[in-house]
């Protein structure tokens, strides 16, 4: 259990930085926006408007936020595989399916549900960077990391009953 709660957090903090590092990095090549900015949009999914008037303590709670939202994305795909391991023989194709999935569910249902209400969908450029981000960032890199640590462990941790080959 200590190997799989481990790469729940390797994961998380892996993914979690390279999705933000994507977002503060397609933001500013858009148009100069802050980090801050960034930041306290995931806020106003909490605190709606009024996280933009709140500097950096909004900033820090929609970090917050956003490793939060990693660390349960992480921990489905680990449980999601360790209940049908077969899916990491083609372990890159379900993180690319993964990643299709984050996008929908988190644009489609989570989004509207929040402060934030619905917004109009991307489209262009937008909707490239976020759907790839998502299916990079979280779906192969996490198929990437968990077939690496299922190759490493020959016994316990990830590997069912009965053992998985690595491929």
């Amino acid at each position: 259990m200590r190997r799989i709660g481990r790469l729940i957090v390797v994961g998380c903090l892996l993914c979690g930085t390279l999705d933000i590092s994507d977002a503060f990095i397609f933001t500013w090549l858009r148009s100069h926006g802050s980090t801050e900015r960034v930041l306290q949009f995931i806020a106003s999914g909490i605190m709606g408007k009024t996280a933009f008037q709140q500097g950096w303590g909004s900033a820090m709670l929609g970090l917050g936020i956003h490793y939060v939202i990693a660390l349960c994305w992480v921990a489905l795909f680990v449980l999601v595989v360790r209940s049908v391991p077969a899916l990491m023989r083609w372990n890159v194709a379900f993180g690319v399916l993964y990643g299709l999935v984050m996008y929908a569910v988190m644009n489609f249902i989570v989004v509207p549900l929040t402060r934030i209400g619905p917004r109009p969908m991307a489209h262009g450029v937008s909707l490239v960077n976020g759907v790839l981000a998502l299916v990079i960032c979280f779906g192969v890199v996490m198929s990437l990391l968990l077939r690496s640590s299922m190759a490493r462990s020959a016994v316990g941790g990830l590997r069912p009953a009965g053992g998985l080959a690595a491929d």
